[in-house]
């Protein structure tokens, strides 16, 4: 954005300038990207400078020389100057114009030393590199005379540990093989145990067996059955005051108390409808006590 800010500058449209370069400063701010708010608030200072608002230019050089020396970015600090020297000399006030323009002058010699010194070591690096290329060039000679011998030696020893690892992996094959069919079986087991033990929740142990052994269940009439059907008085109520954890751990409380009325009593649990339950006497196996044994069990759930 202080990219395009820059060209907007160029063709002499200062808002879209100054709107550009503001936005590509109040952006780096957010994630504290100094050396790019820098950049973004020199290039502001350049569009005030273009529009001949010296101040406002002022003002901002200030600013963006103050993040500069934070963090020690002296070519964005030799911008600063440079631009707050020409500002000053240029609203006249030139003590500040002459303390800027020296400073510019102190920073330009700390940046063409550095630069120098940045070449020189180049320059020994080079040498450097040139005189270990020469060592290298050397020793490769003798290295390829130890290395036809080493590499016949390799070629012995590489033959070994590739029938050695050939050996390995067709052991690693082999149990891998038997231990995988070890889990595959004992997850088998597992699925048709917990398959039994959800069908034996759902269908009476009698039709579960058929369903098992068959593979279908024959269809059952009975002539003579009692079903009882429970229902909370002020669930509504109750509901509205309790937790959804609460409510379902409450329920779950008394449908496990229910089974044990349940099966005590010789009856068979059909299912569970919210806070209903469902239970009926007389099957899967046919006798003459259902209906007392529903009339005790609907007792034993109401104490």
């Amino acid at each position: 954005m202080t990219c395009i800010g820059k060209v907007f500058m160029q063709r002499k449209d200062f808002a879209k300038a100054i709107e550009l370069q503001s936005g590509a400063y109040e952006i780096a701010k957010l994630s504290d990207a100094k050396l790019e708010m820098t950049a973004s608030l020199l290039g502001l200072a350049e569009t005030y400078v273009e529009m001949g608002d010296r101040t406002s230019a002022i003002s901002t050089y200030r600013i963006a020389e103050k993040i500069a020396e934070e963090i020690g970015a002296k070519n964005e600090l030799s911008n600063a100057y440079k631009g707050l020297a020409s500002s000053y000399a240029e609203l006249k006030d030139y003590d500040n114009a002459y303390l800027y323009q020296t400073r510019l002058t102190g920073i330009k010699d700390t940046l063409f030393v550095a630069a120098n010194n940045r070449k020189f070591q180049a320059l020994q690096f080079d040498y450097e590199l040139d005189k270990r290329e020469g060592q290298i060039e050397l020793l490769t000679t003798d290295k390829k005379l130890q290395d036809a011998i080493i590499q016949k030696q390799k070629f012995v020893k590489n033959a070994f540990i590739a029938g050695f690892i050939l050996i390995m992996l067709v052991a690693f094959q082999t149990l891998r093989s038997y231990f995988r069919k070890v889990r595959t079986n004992k997850l088998l087991d597992k699925q048709k145990v917990e398959i039994e033990n959800l069908v034996l929740n759902i269908l009476p142990a009698e039709v579960a067996t058929e369903l098992r052994t068959e593979g279908s269940a024959t269809p059952r009439s009975y002539e003579s059955v009692s079903v009882l059907f429970t229902d909370f008085k002020g669930f509504t109520q109750i509901a509205g005051g309790l937790a959804p954890k609460d409510l379902v751990a409450e329920l779950n409380d008394f449908f496990m108390a229910f089974d044990d009325i349940t099966v005590r009593n010789n009856l068979e649990k059909i299912k569970t409808i919210g806070d209903a339950y469902m239970c009926a006497g007389g099957i899967p196996s046919t006798n003459d006590t259902h209906p007392f044994d529903t009339v005790n069990a609907g007792l034993e759930m109401q104490e």
